[in-house]
């Protein structure tokens, strides 16, 4: 039951990751409109910038829904412990919400 548990952690954080993926590289509003897509003053500077920052912090989403499921089932067949799956998950959220956040503008 612990391990199902751990499974639904780590599958709703990829389906919420996935689901961002898709809002910012396909669905974003389209420059000057910035209600829908990735808010950073960098970003908001011109339809170029608007657009790629968009794009890349939606291909980074989707990289990292599909690793969250991978970092689990990595787990899951070295037979981890729960407390290390609980770790390990709060390792990987502190690296990929930064990582979404901050490298959209620095690439």
């Amino acid at each position: 039951m612990a391990h199902f548990l751990m499974f639904l952690l780590y599958a709703v954080y990829a389906l919420v990751l996935g689901i961002l993926a898709v809002v910012l590289k396909r669905k974003h509003t389209q420059f000057p409109d910035f209600r829908v897509g990735y808010h950073n003053k960098k970003a908001m500077e011109s339809k170029e910038k608007w657009d790629r920052a968009n794009t890349i912090a939606g291909s980074l989403c989707a990289v990292f829904a599909v690793a969250a499921l991978i970092v689990y089932f990595i787990l899951y067949l070295q037979n981890a412990n729960i407390s290390t799956m609980i770790i390990a998950y709060f390792v990987y959220c502190a690296v990929t919400i930064p990582a979404v956040l901050i490298l959209p503008t620095r690439l």
